[in-house]
């Protein structure tokens, strides 16, 4: 097995993998880079064992300069925590002080004789900072006694000079265009000084329980403000709480990431906070201490102080500066994951159903049908289109309701079993000339293919999904319930199935067995020895996709989307839900025969059918 050389280094109060650009594999999917098979850095000695932290989850890929101006390339990566997901929205100013000594050890910058001065691009902003660290002798020196709060020991002092900060990921420096926004009620200054901030007053947000849930959802409204768009999932913006200080500082802070406690605070969330209390009007800014004219601004944390010099006209930042310390703890080769080799069958490499789209003529009667008899609840809207979800659903939404001229099917949406999964499949259908290509994810899920079936519908397939986190008023008892119990309608459990209709049934079941992995469960064979319907699943479910033969020669179209309920007196229940509600009944309590499920199809106000169903041998 070939071997990756990595450093892991510990850069201020964080810890990461730091590797060479030119040695890593080239032929890995850009959203999943080699980094991220390397596993995340232990947590730090306080922590509980096998409880990783944002801080200590970290990677660094570095590079030679490709442009003058500057030495070397620094491209940061988060890695997921709780998902294994990778984000380069952001940087980080701790794994920034590792840098400068690590390009210096793999001999991409000279070393001074004393002191070397490292230039670095950072690649996730676009912005320049300057590292200053000791080199006697022509080589790194990482023995010093500099301490920093937080970190035990002491280590030589790295000087990081930030110039050019402003607006590196929003834009400008007040990405709202206020120094002060309304958040949901909530005071709050938005900053964007090499690291998104939403700073507010800790005693606005009170405490403990619910504080995660509400800066949550402070962060969530901010980060559209901030033009970060829809940003569950992201670790920006950061959200940090300040108050008056309490050991000799300037300003008391506790840093978010996105809802777990920073142990400390970060480099860059730190000078984006001083600069925000800084700018007359800002929130908190009348708790800032102030020290005399020249001394730098420390910043209380959970761990100790951070002190920041930032050089401030009023208007704008032209230089801030942050001493940190760096050491390296291991230098050596890591073992990526190995690859898996491709299968002759690509059998549950699709994982499940994720959620359907559709289009209605009748948006406010559609709705009302999904979430008053139905039961679905309402989970966030973009533009035309209102996202529903099942109380069963783990992910963002079940359904995407979307306002149109005529009523009919959209994407449906199929989550892939791992990000190597997705990236197979989508070979996969490139081979087969049914692919149409990436694009944006919809809210709640992340990077998304595009393809059509042989008849035409439109299937998109993802990986990355967001899990859904209940309001409070929502929250369940059951820890492995993803919603309670709604108590409305017939209170379908989960998305079931969809049901297309084609010019040929048999094709696209036998598309979605050789491209997809499915299987048939349940089929149509006429007299004639034509297929006529074609029922597939893709797990332990009777069947996700079905295909039944258009009649009327067209393609592309709906026969029907199924939900699941629990059991079959429910059936009956819907049926007198739909009664009551004026709601036609197009076939009554009906059984397939093979998997025993009972089900009860009615028309919904989009001119689709919706059917409810009961699990197997329910």
């Amino acid at each position: 097995m070939t071997g990756v050389r990595c450093m892991l280094m510990r850069g201020g109060t964080s810890k990461g993998a730091y590797f060479l650009a030119e040695d890593l594999p080239a032929d890995r999917p850009p959203r999943r880079p080699a980094a991220a098979d390397h596993g995340h850095p232990r947590p730090a000695p306080d922590r509980r064992p096998r409880r990783r932290q944002p801080v200590t989850s970290k990677v660094a890929v570095v590079s030679k300069a490709a442009d003058a101006g500057h030495d070397v390339d620094y491209l940061f990566l988060q890695l997921g925590v709780e998902e294994p997901t990778v984000s380069d929205r952001q940087t980080c100013g701790n794994l920034l002080a590792g840098v400068g000594q690590f390009a210096v050890e793999r001999g991409l910058v000279p070393a001074g004789p004393e002191r070397t001065t490292v230039r670095v691009r950072l690649l996730n902003t676009g912005s320049i900072a300057v590292a200053t660290f000791a080199t006697p002798g022509g080589e790194v020196d990482y023995r010093g006694g500099t301490a920093i709060s937080g970190v035990p020991g002491t280590g030589r002092p790295v000087e990081l000079d930030f110039t050019g900060t402003e607006g590196s990921v929003c834009g400008s420096l007040l990405p709202t265009g206020h120094v002060r926004d309304d958040v949901g009620g909530l005071e709050v200054s938005c900053v964007d000084n090499g690291m998104p901030v939403v700073v507010a007053r800790a005693e606005d947000l009170g405490g403990e329980p619910g504080l995660a849930e509400r800066i949550d959802a402070l962060r969530i409204e901010a980060g559209k403000l901030m033009g970060l768009g829809d940003v569950r999932g992201s670790s920006v913006p950061k959200t940090t709480l300040v108050s008056a200080p309490r050991h000799g500082g300037a300003i008391a802070t506790r840093t978010f990431i996105p809802v777990k406690p920073h142990p400390s605070i970060g480099v860059l969330g730190a000078v984006s906070v001083v600069t925000a209390l800084l700018l007359d009007g800002a929130v908190g800014a009348e708790l800032l201490r102030k020290p005399p004219a020249g001394e730098p601004i420390e910043v209380e944390h959970p761990s100790g102080k951070l002190a920041v010099a930032i050089e401030f006209d009023g208007s704008r930042v032209r230089r801030s500066t942050v001493i940190r310390t760096a050491r390296k703890l291991f230098d050596g080769t890591v073992f990526p994951v190995p690859e898996e080799p491709a299968l002759s069958s690509p059998r549950h490499e699709v994982a499940h159903l994720g959620h359907v789209e559709l289009f209605t003529p009748e948006p406010e009667r559609s709705l009302d049908f999904f979430v008053r008899v139905l039961g679905l609840t309402e989970n966030g809207t973009d533009g035309d289109s209102v996202y529903l979800r099942t109380w069963d659903d783990y992910e963002h939404h079940s359904l995407k309701l979307t306002a149109a001229k005529t009523s009919g099917v959209g994407r449906t949406a199929l989550r892939a079993s791992s990000e190597e999964a997705l990236q197979r499949r989508v070979a996969a259908l490139e081979e087969r000339g049914l692919g149409v290509g990436w694009v944006d994810g919809d809210t709640g899920i992340g990077p998304t293919y595009l393809f059509r079936d042989p008849d035409g519908h439109e299937l998109e397939l993802y990986w990355e999904t967001e899990r859904y986190r209940p309001p409070e008023s929502l929250r369940p008892a059951l820890k492995n319930q993803a919603q309670a119990y709604p108590g409305r309608g017939v209170g379908v459990r989960r998305l079931d199935h969809v049901n297309y209709l084609a010019r040929e049934a048999e094709p696209n079941g036998r598309f979605v067995c050789d491209v997809l992995g499915g299987r048939v469960t349940e089929q149509i064979r006429l007299d004639s020895g034509v297929i006529s319907g074609q029922w597939t699943h893709f797990a332990q479910k009777s069947y996700d996709l079905v295909y039944t033969n258009d009649r009327t020669g067209s393609h592309g179209r709906l026969h029907h989307i199924a939900f699941a309920t629990d059991t079959r007196e429910d059936i009956l229940r819907a049926a007198d839900i739909a009664l009551d509600n004026g709601v036609h009944i197009e076939t009554g309590r009906t059984s397939t025969r093979s998997s025993r499920r009972s089900s009860c199809t009615s028309t919904n106000p989009a001119a689709t059918a919706s059917s409810c169903a009961t699990p197997p041998d329910g």
